[in-house]
């Protein structure tokens, strides 16, 4: 994708992995570390092979999360607030419900 292309253009990388597959069950969340975990070892095998990885945070919360973590490795590329969004079906704005959530943020975590 373009947004992977340019971090790996950036950090001259060889390649790049995005994450998009963060949810869990509630049944899972906040248990035995399972994000930190899946994160965290994904990282290390992509940096550890000259990679970078990217995602996107929907919710403020995600980035949070992985600054606390991450604290060296979190990059903020670009963000959109969800108010910005003007997308419509059927004359009703899809994303006004998530302008609580403020903003949509693409994220590098790079090493």
């Amino acid at each position: 994708s373009h947004f992977c292309q340019r971090v790996i253009g950036e950090h001259d990388a060889k390649f790049g992995l995005h994450l998009s597959c963060l949810s869990l069950a509630e049944d899972y969340r906040g248990k035995d570390g399972i994000t930190n975990h899946f994160i965290k070892s994904v990282c290390e095998q992509v940096w550890d092979q000259g990679g970078v990885v990217t995602t996107v945070a929907n919710f403020k919360a995600f980035e949070t999360y992985l600054r606390k973590h991450f604290p060296d490795n979190v990059q903020l590329l670009d963000k959109v607030a969800y108010n910005d969004l003007e997308f419509t079906v059927g004359g009703r704005r899809v994303f006004h419900p998530l302008e609580r959530l403020d903003s949509i943020r693409y994220l590098a975590l790079v090493r």
